[in-house]
């Protein structure tokens, strides 16, 4: 786990402290699963505790995310400006990565997965 200052890509002001996770999908293999807590503070607003992901994916690939308890689960992709609602075939904005911002209530433990695959990917 880093814990880092991470406000550039989601508008958070002052700058909180998150628990973030660099995820390195070619270097590890196709899927990876994460068993971590929300410990950081929600910068898309609200009282929620969050967790930050960092995921690299290899070229042309997409990402699918399994999220434990969905639907009580915000997750938004890059920025804070629109919620995340599914989580099949995720494309980067652009590059090979993406930022995931993970934030529900509480801050118990949690295993989210990762999976990259070569698939048309939604936008």
């Amino acid at each position: 786990m880093v814990v880092v200052h991470s406000n550039a890509q989601f508008g958070c002001d002052p700058t909180p402290m998150l628990n973030m996770h660099s995820v390195n999908l070619p270097a590890v293999g196709n899927m990876v699963s994460i068993n971590t807590s929300r410990d950081g503070t929600n910068c898309c607003g609200g009282a929620s505790r969050c967790v930050l992901f960092k995921v690299y994916l290899g070229s042309g690939l997409c990402l699918t995310m399994n999220i434990p308890t969905p639907g009580s689960t915000m997750v938004w992709i890059d920025n804070c400006s629109m919620p995340l609602t599914n989580f099949n075939n995720i494309k980067p904005a652009s590059g090979d990565s993406i930022r995931i911002l993970v934030c529900k209530p509480g801050a118990d433990k949690e295993t989210y997965k990762f999976t990259q695959f070569l698939v048309a990917c939604s936008t």
